[in-house]
């Protein structure tokens, strides 16, 4: 059953893992994802837990984690500019941040649930959670900005733009 289970979950974890390594290399949020279902599959701790799927999801944010802390350095986030998607706006944010916001908005876990998986108590996720909706807000009313003003100069929206 449990096999079943983490089946069903991979693709989940996958979205959440590529979403969490935004701007970088999908083969790393793959790495991830299969370190997390071996740990699953041989664990002990998953096989009598009512919600299996915080389980997963707490391996996955600790392996996570780790390998964040072992590469030692922030990506650098990408600048806002008219074309800006949600991608590129999640580089922005830092780690942890990054992390429970996806949990709360891309996998819609309940705020105490998103606190479970993180191992952080109920507040301090709200908080990150907050901050990164606030640094993603700043992030594409900058983006809005960038293009109005672009626009306002004569230069078409897009990436191209008109040369004499």
């Amino acid at each position: 059953m449990k096999r079943s289970v983490v089946e069903r979950l991979t693709g989940r974890l996958r979205r959440v893992a590529r979403a969490l390594y935004a701007g970088s290399e999908a083969e790393t949020a793959d790495e991830i994802v299969r370190l997390t279902i071996e740990a699953a599959l041989t664990a002990d701790d998953t096989a009598g837990r009512s919600d299996i799927r915080i389980c997963l999801f707490q391996h996955m944010i600790d392996k996570a984690r780790a390998a964040h802390k072992a590469a030692a350095t922030e990506p650098v986030p990408a600048e806002p500019t008219e074309d800006a998607d949600m991608t590129i706006a999640l580089t922005a944010l830092r780690f942890e941040e990054r992390a429970a916001y996806l949990l709360v908005a891309l996998e819609e876990f309940g705020y105490a649930d998103a606190a479970a998986v993180m191992r952080v108590p109920y507040d301090v996720l709200a908080t990150r959670v907050a901050q990164a909706r606030i640094r993603l807000d700043e992030f594409f009313d900058e983006a809005g900005r960038r293009a109005a003003s672009g626009s306002a100069r004569g230069t078409p929206p897009g990436h191209l733009r008109i040369v004499k």
